[in-house]
């Protein structure tokens, strides 16, 4: 007869990651945009620069207050600021608090 454990299931320490991650995508724009920065059509990314979540960064980091008034020159510029930016990785202690 086999054992039973009051071991964690595996699904809770995905849930437990999956906050971590979460997280990151809405609070840290270093942890996706270099990857988002990587799409070959600069209107598609013209369009990921105007999400509302991230235009403070965008106001802070590049001086952009609008992305539909920059050139393409200026948009290809930014594409491969961001496309080299040290990718930022979410903290391990937001794996244990509410999102």
């Amino acid at each position: 007869m086999k054992k039973f454990t009051k071991k964690k299931p595996a699904y809770q320490e995905r849930a437990k990651e999956s906050k971590r991650w979460l997280k990151g995508l809405k609070e840290i724009p270093e942890y996706w945009l270099p990857q988002a920065a990587k799409v070959k059509n600069l209107e598609r990314f013209r369009e990921i620069l105007k999400q509302e979540r991230i235009q403070n960064w965008l106001k802070e980091k590049f001086n952009i207050e609008n992305p539909d008034k920059l050139s393409r020159d200026e948009l290809k510029n930014i594409k491969e600021q961001i496309t080299n930016m040290k990718r930022i990785m979410p903290p391990e202690e937001w794996e244990s608090k509410k999102l």
